[in-house]
């Protein structure tokens, strides 16, 4: 995951908007990592920084073939030889709720259809198991979620971090 184009190609693999109707049957799709709900000066933050994430991904969404030389672009950039057939994620969650479940069998359809390659789930019983696991980096890509502890931006983008 240290390569910029497959971490997007991952991403943009996923439907947004099919994930949050199929397996949520509510919420609104993410672009980016502020909520449309937080506001700055009475008007939301989303509309004020635009949805800078959401442009990009729209010129690969859908496109399996795109999604594929993007990702073979970050494979070759980190001159790894694999094709991506060979190459196997593994995706950390956490939860036995339906709904968690539905997420991660759309994620792991998703990224596997999308870019050819195999998507491995390593799922935890509780949060504590969660937090074994990632800090023991036993996956490449998990899935999480962060609440907003007060009405500003700064307390979603002071979470993000590089090179960790």
């Amino acid at each position: 995951m240290k390569n910029v184009n497959i971490r997007k190609a991952i991403s943009y693999s996923i439907n947004r908007e099919e994930m949050v109707s199929a397996v949520y049957g509510r919420y609104t799709a993410a672009y980016g990592f502020v909520s449309p709900a937080i506001t700055l000066d009475g008007t939301s933050y989303r509309k004020q920084a635009s949805e800078t994430m959401k442009e990009e991904y729209e010129q690969y969404a859908g496109d399996a073939d795109k999604l594929k030389a993007l990702f073979q672009k970050g494979l070759d950039e980190l001159g790894i030889t694999d094709k991506p057939e060979d190459i196997t994620i593994t995706l950390l969650s956490q939860g036995s709720a339906t709904e968690n479940q539905l997420e991660r069998e759309y994620l792991q359809q998703s990224i596997s259809q999308n870019l050819g390659v195999k998507v491995e789930l390593n799922t935890v019983g509780d949060y504590q198991m969660f937090a074994n696991e990632r800090d023991n980096k036993n996956y490449d890509i998990f899935v999480g979620g962060w609440f907003s502890d007060y009405n500003d931006p700064l307390d979603f983008l002071n979470v993000m971090k590089t090179g960790v």
